[in-house]
């Protein structure tokens, strides 16, 4: 996973920046996604942008939360208002948040902590 993020971190430079919006919708409504209908039954937040003449909206999931199955106890909840996102000109259905760069990294130096420590132990 962090591998992916990292090679989608670094080929997102290189798309189209757009304006983005994330918005608060109602709980279990139905969204349009690329042409089709999606159920949205976890996420009550939705990126919507604007990409070749075409608007797209992405179901947005909490920044962080924990669930006792399957219900969540406690949650954070994305911003709403707007937002800069880079959009795959080749496949504008295809976005990357750059809020989140960076993030694949704590993630590469928790696994390398952890193997220093099981060396070490």
């Amino acid at each position: 996973m962090a591998c992916y993020r990292l090679y989608i971190e670094k080929v997102s430079r290189r798309w189209t920046q757009v304006q983005g919006n994330i918005v608060e919708v109602d709980p279990q409504s139905i969204l349009e996604k690329g042409g089709g209908v999606t159920f949205n039954t976890d996420s009550d937040h939705v990126l919507e942008y604007v990409a070749q003449n075409q608007t797209f909206r992405h179901t947005v999931g909490d920044d962080s939360s924990f669930a006792v199955t399957p219900f969540k106890v406690w949650r954070r909840t994305p911003p709403v208002g707007p937002i800069q996102v880079r959009v795959n000109p080749n496949n504008p259905q295809q976005y990357y948040d750059p809020r989140h760069s960076g993030s694949w990294k704590i993630f590469i130096g928790f696994a390398v902590a952890s193997l220093l420590g099981a060396t070490i132990v």
